[in-house]
């Protein structure tokens, strides 16, 4: 399997390239899944994003199939953001088309305020500014909080009790959301709840002007998570930024409606899938 090394960790990546061989230079689309994910959560995307980029999926540290921190370790935001950095520094890249999910949203938002040179675009997926206050009672369930859930309850059956939140269950199957709880359950509860205590005070608000890159916000019109009001503040906080809610979805566009975001992120970055199929096929 490959992996990169930054500092004490070894990141898991996957790059998959189904571009026409003669092209010597193709541009690379970067995804960055969220909260205790792994680049898995990408799978339904990279058979129509490949044909036209290197599409580079990462597992963030501590997630998946990447190396987990030693019991103590302080993730933040800066942190994410600056693994981010290293690993396309190891990997040789200057840019990316960036993609996130949720809380690899706000990473996505951070790192293309900090190196606004390396993004060439911004493609948000249910991404907050800001936790919402209303949801940190919910994620506790009958614990403290949510730090104290994750650590009681471990990270799969946690993700289980209250996967409405993060995935339409009218689209997500029992079967899906039980792969998906799986998937996350790879992070030690440790580090999910150090992770998550740093959640309810982040707000990125006051540097949406910041972010000088085309970009585009996708999310559902039902997300109790990245809402409709809060979708449409962030475009206009955010200079040259595009919008598009779902209808009748509700959180984990990426997920549930993959085809859908991954179409719509082609048309954004000015890939038209039909016409370009049509011409291979002649």
């Amino acid at each position: 399997m490959p992996f990169t090394a930054i500092q004490d960790c070894d990141i898991y990546y996957d790059m998959a390239d189904y571009t026409d061989p003669w092209v010597s230079e193709e541009e690379i689309v970067l995804m960055h899944h969220g909260f205790c994910r792994n680049g898995d959560v990408w799978y339904a995307w990279v058979p129509l994003l490949a044909p036209h980029f290197r599409v580079l999926r990462i597992d963030a540290r501590g997630c998946g199939r990447s190396s987990k921190p030693s019991e103590g370790f302080q993730p933040s935001l800066d942190g994410f953001t600056q693994d981010l950095g290293q690993i396309l520094d190891g990997l040789g890249i200057k840019q990316v088309h960036l993609i996130g999910e949720s809380f690899g949203g706000i990473v996505g938002l951070n790192f293309a305020r900090t190196f606004p040179d390396r993004v060439k675009s911004l493609v948000l997926c249910n991404t907050p500014c800001r936790l919402p206050d209303s949801l940190l009672e919910k994620y506790a369930l009958e614990f403290t909080d949510t730090a104290e859930a994750i650590r009681s309850l471990g990270v799969e059956q946690w993700c289980l009790r209250t996967i409405g939140y993060r995935l339409d269950e009218d689209l997500a199957t029992e079967e899906m959301q039980r792969w998906y709880a799986h998937e996350m359950a790879h992070t030690p509860s440790w580090f999910a709840a150090s992770w998550f205590s740093l959640l309810p005070g982040l707000d990125f608000t006051p540097f949406l002007g910041d972010i000088t890159c085309p970009s585009m916000l996708l999310t559902g019109e039902k997300s109790a998570i990245s809402t409709k009001e809060e979708q449409l503040m962030m475009q206009s906080a955010i200079p040259n930024c595009q919008l598009l809610l779902l209808g009748s979805v509700g959180h984990g566009v990426n997920f549930v409606a993959a085809e859908r975001c991954a179409s719509a992120t082609l048309q954004f970055l000015g890939v038209h899938p039909p016409h370009q199929l049509n011409k291979r096929q002649r």
